[in-house]
């Protein structure tokens, strides 16, 4: 205060709310070192003489505006922290009864309205876990409220201390936490209390008397300990050993991908007994087995994503709550099943252009080259794939593995079951596999021929590109590519008969248009029509991806992109700094823009990514969809190169992949936004707790209790540094 005092004219000082105290920057001077650590155990003397001069400085004009400018900024900052636990308790207290109206009109069990929520199946399970983490919120909220009086408590102390004064602690600190009801510990008490009544409600809590610990965990679910706790240092440490140890990963596969494609590149030992076509034979084996790979990175990098960005895809798919299977698993998985194919692949291809195993079987085969060693390399990594996709795990457990069955089995029976998100996501994912399940008769084609291969097996792989009879080639391969998008078609059909909504027709259109590709490809040889049917087929589903899935659109991007300039811009740092960073407390009142329908705004809020990326995403996938257009067609009818063939292919399949991936991260993103196919009761979305193994954080809470520790830390040399360092709203 003396040495703010002394910079400020004393006009400025005497304005109340004076420009140059509310946005001022810390102030350097003695105070800054010498009480910048808890209680002031410094030198006796230096405090006596900064004391003296603080009570001096107060005794001028300008120092008794500075003080009478201080209490009215910390008062302000105390009345925003009360503000943000006020807006908190009643937008917990409006989720919470949405719960209870919903369960009270049959929301609850196996009722009809319970299909209508994803996981319907295990609804009342589901529901458990929405409580318990509304209990959480509960309990964080309470946290932060607690942490803030402490804050103002530490903040009144060092007060009395610096100024040599009790009248900090006795009136101030108590008129203050009083107005600001800092400690009103009824609301939350009652709060917690109707959601432990909830819970006892419950099924798997019938009979039970006891706290709503007790119940979550005799409920199957995870402790809320857990997810209060936080991570720790140790766990952070682990955190980045892991994030570390992955890029590594990658940056060594993609150096191992490289010396892959010098090892095919470097000529052959003996030239006159190579054969290409004896030696691209098998690669339909690898090519599964790397689409199984990528389709898992895939699967974990949507996990990864989401939970990174608040979104809560295991509500959304209907998870059940108990399974912990998160994207590090996912990783642990892609990065075994990634080592066994490089160094399988590795292996033949040494092994075949430099004929290091000896030599089993030759003569009865395509030539001298000819080793029946060959079959076990892809034999031994599709056996393993296997292997490791049954093995028994503690983390993923058979139950979860019966559910995507299921959920699969679903899927091709659409129009007998009623159609959730998690099949409806399932059914776009087939999709983006027909290429690679295209390969599954090869493969078998492949593996139950006759080894080492015959002349006429390889002079068949010339021509066809595999060793599979004519008539898999004109039947089966073009059933099997159209197989998914039936389904889909189907689930459009079912998703229509069901709700009325015209959208589902349009969508099945989409699938129309894309089954024609394949007819057309398969029974028509005209370049002409091929063209015009493939590019109907493209733009439609690409207007869709963007405009449907995504929900995004010009008038979409147009505000986002004006409401990124908006935060950008200096006249609006100070006034978004003043609002929660979480968007679950934020009212959809307080978020309407002038002009815009009711919703848009609130949707354009909660929106998780930056325009570029939304920009870059619709470029990506209007290309993607140039590529994926030939996943339809027969790989004869776009070379006659057996080479060109197998890179093509292997693009086609990986692209395909990572466009799926990209769109499977916006589609769960606009799904939990505005609830765009109308999969759910209610619009509200618990929020997704952060995961790191184990441990979850609530992101609305996780970022308040962070702030709140923060003001702990920055609570002693508040006068040091003025009052330029409010108390978080956040």
């Amino acid at each position: 205060l003396a040495e703010f005092s002394a910079t400020m004219p004393l006009t400025e000082a005497s304005e109340p709310g004076a420009e140059g105290f509310a946005g001022g920057a810390p102030f350097s001077g003695s105070y800054g070192s010498g009480s910048g650590g808890g209680d002031g155990d410094g030198d006796e003397e230096a405090g006596e003489g900064r004391a003296a001069a603080a009570a001096g400085a107060l005794s001028s004009p300008a120092g008794s505006a500075a003080a009478a400018a201080w209490r009215r900024a910390t008062e302000s900052e105390a009345m925003r922290v009360a503000t943000f636990v006020d807006r908190g308790l009643a937008a917990l207290r409006e989720k919470l009864a949405s719960l209870e109206h919903w369960a009270d009109e049959g929301g609850g069990g196996n009722s009809t309205k319970a299909k209508k929520i994803p996981g319907g199946y295990n609804l009342e399970l589901r529901q458990l876990e929405v409580l318990g983490r509304l209990g959480e919120d509960v309990s964080k909220l309470r946290s932060f409220s607690e942490l803030n009086q402490v804050a103002l408590f530490k903040i009144f102390k060092k007060y009395d201390k610096v100024l040599s004064t009790t009248e900090g602690l006795s009136s101030q600190y108590p008129a203050l936490v009083a107005r600001a009801r800092l400690d009103s510990v009824l609301p939350f008490d009652e709060l917690s209390a109707r959601i432990r009544g909830a819970f006892l409600k419950s099924s798997p809590c019938k009979g039970l008397e006891a706290s709503l610990e007790v119940a979550r965990l005799a409920a199957g679910l995870s402790s809320q300990s857990k997810g209060h706790r936080g991570p720790g240092l140790g766990q952070t440490w682990t955190v980045q050993f892991g994030e570390r140890l992955l890029y590594f990963f990658l940056g060594l596969s993609v150096a191992l991908f490289v010396a892959i494609i010098i090892l095919i590149a470097i000529p052959p030992a003996n030239q006159k007994t190579f054969s290409t076509g004896y030696f691209m034979a098998n690669f339909c084996v690898f090519r599964v087995v790397l689409s199984i790979t990528l389709a898992v990175w895939g699967v974990g990098t949507v996990a990864r994503v989401c939970e990174d960005n608040h979104i809560n895809h295991c509500f959304l798919l209907g998870v059940d709550p108990r399974c912990h299977i998160g994207p590090n698993f996912l990783f642990v998985a892609a990065a075994s099943l990634s080592s066994l194919w490089i160094m399988l692949f590795g292996m033949y291809i040494i092994d075949y252009k430099w004929m290091v195993l000896p030599e089993v079987m030759s003569k009865s085969g395509y030539n001298k080259r000819s080793n029946v060693l060959f079959m076990l390399y892809p034999s031994i990594l599709l056996l393993s794939t296997i292997c490791l996709a049954i093995w028994p795990s503690h983390t993923c457990r058979n139950r979860y593995k019966k559910a995507v069955l299921q959920s699969v089995g679903r899927t091709c029976l659409a129009p007998l079951y009623s159609v959730s998100f998690a099949d409806n996501l399932v059914g776009d994912v087939l999709t983006s596999l027909a290429k690679p399940l295209q390969e599954v008769p090869a493969t078998l084609c492949y593996l139950w021929q006759y080894h080492p291969l015959p002349k006429d097996a390889v002079e068949k792989f010339v021509l066809h590109g595999n060793t599979c009879p004519q008539w898999e080639q004109s039947i089966l391969a073009p059933m099997i590519a159209g197989a998914p998008f039936l389904f889909r078609l189907m689930q459009c059909a079912r998703r229509f008969a069901d709700t009325q909504d015209s959208r589902h027709l349009w969508n099945l259109g989409k699938y129309t248009a894309s089954l024609l590709v394949i007819i057309v490809t398969s029974t028509s040889s005209s370049t002409g029509l091929i063209i015009v049917v493939s590019t109907i087929a493209t733009l439609y589903a690409a207007v869709w991806d963007v405009f449907l899935d995504w929900g995004l659109g010009l008038p979409g991007i147009s505000r986002l992109w004006s409401r990124a300039r908006q935060r950008l811009s200096p006249a609006s740092c100070e006034a978004w700094s003043a609002l929660p960073v979480s968007p679950p407390l934020l009212m959809e009142e307080d978020r309407e823009d002038k002009g815009a329908k009711p919703g848009e705004t609130l949707a354009a809020e909660q929106r998780r990514f930056s325009v570029r990326f939304y920009w870059l995403a619709i470029i990506f996938d209007v290309a993607a969809r140039s590529t994926w257009v030939l996943t339809l067609m027969p790989v004869t009818l776009l070379s006659d190169d057996i080479v060109q063939r197998a890179l093509l292919q292997t693009w086609i399949a990986s692209t395909e992949i990572a466009r799926r991936t990209l769109w499977a991260i916006l589609r769960i993103e606009n799904e939990q936004v505005t609830n765009a196919s109308g999969f759910r009761e209610f619009l509200w979305v618990p929020w997704k707790m952060n995961s790191a193994e184990g441990t979850t954080t609530s992101a609305s809470s996780a970022g308040a209790s962070k702030e709140a520790a923060g003001v702990l830390a920055l609570a002693v040399p508040l006068l040091a540094a003025g009052p330029a360092l409010p108390l978080p709203l956040r």
